[in-house]
């Protein structure tokens, strides 16, 4: 598992287990999400709620969800718990921008669903890590 108390990314939290855990950071601006293994729903919910209530975690913000190494189930109660913590861009002038990278075509399922518990949110599906920054700092400077 990651350290998430990297003196260079002071912004971060990791919990789970060795093989199974969730990663959430700032990273260059935007919020990463790294799913490992099969980790909890607890696990994404809790370091949701411990970011947003730290402050480094905002409504609206730029993410990127990393699913390439996750093998888990998906639990929609913990992803519309953290819909209603945080009002995902909500209320905003910005729609927010959020990337997934995968090579699992089926994911492409559990975007859509996940698009109507953050309708105030754009997602989008992606192969790789490139792509997906890509489009996010493009999202972000249109919306500028």
């Amino acid at each position: 598992m990651p350290l998430s108390d990297n003196p260079t990314t002071p912004a971060a939290i990791c919990l789970g287990g060795e093989s199974d855990y969730v990663d959430i950071r700032l990273n260059e601006g935007y919020l990463a999400i790294t799913a490992v293994g099969a980790p909890t729903g607890s696990c994404f919910y809790n370091g949701v709620l411990q970011g947003f209530e730290q402050g480094w975690i905002r409504p609206g913000m730029p993410t990127l969800v990393d699913a390439r190494q996750f093998r888990g189930n998906v639990d929609w109660a913990a992803m519309l718990a953290i819909s209603r913590i945080t009002d995902w861009g909500k209320g905003g002038t910005v729609v927010a921008p959020v990337a997934y990278i995968t090579s699992d075509a089926l994911f492409s399922l559990l975007v859509k669903a996940a698009s109507t518990m953050f309708p105030d949110s754009r997602h989008r599906l992606f192969p790789d890590p490139e792509s997906a920054r890509h489009w996010l700092i493009a999202q972000a400077v249109a919306q500028a």
